[in-house]
């Protein structure tokens, strides 16, 4: 199964020597590395379908410095869906609000019918798009209703909801990111 890491800091906090120790892990997860920094509601996403110890990129986007607040990084070991950027985690889509969801997800689907209608409309093939394609259209029809935004305390409440939804018979480890929460759900 894949590996996750969050940071979420109150300040800036230098990252690059936990990112070496993270990513040298894929060794045993060499289908595909991700890495998000967060910038208001926008997010760099950078990833790629190969090991991360193999990444001529990623060698030399560490030796940058990085330091960051919030952060999201992924190794791959796959388990649903082929090798290919678009099934390489972090996945990221933005609610009706305009607000940027950012999912990381370890494990597998097994089976959920919450999931099923969103094969059609993923880009890539993996069960850990579909999962933020639910979360977040359960966000949109909640806002549809309100009329105003949703609070920390509704988005965290929705959230959980969603994750109860899919995790019966599953296994879900996730990192959501919203721009303001992170989220953390761990059933391995």
């Amino acid at each position: 199964m894949c590996e996750l890491l969050g940071v979420s800091s109150q300040e800036k906090v230098p990252c690059n020597d936990l990112l070496q120790t993270f990513f040298s892990h894929s060794t045993n997860h060499q289908d595909g590395w991700g890495l998000a920094a967060f910038y208001g509601n926008t997010a760099v996403i950078e990833k790629e379908p190969v090991s991360a110890v193999d990444s001529a990129y990623l060698k030399t986007r560490l030796t940058d410095r990085i330091k960051e607040d919030i952060l999201l990084a992924h190794i791959r070991k796959a388990s649903v869906g082929n090798l290919s950027y678009i099934n390489s985690h972090p996945f990221a889509i933005r609610d009706v609000r305009d607000r940027l969801w950012t999912l990381i997800h370890n494990g597998t689907i097994f089976e959920s019918a919450e999931l099923e209608p969103y094969k059609s409309r993923q880009k890539g093939s993996t069960d850990s798009e579909r999962i933020l394609y639910y979360l977040v259209d359960q966000i949109n029809a909640r806002q549809a209703v309100r009329q105003t935004p949703l609070s920390p305390k509704a988005r965290f409440s929705i959230v959980d909801e969603a994750v109860r939804a899919v995790v019966p018979g599953n296994k879900v480890n996730l990192l959501i990111y919203d721009g303001e929460l992170l989220y953390v759900h761990c059933n391995h």
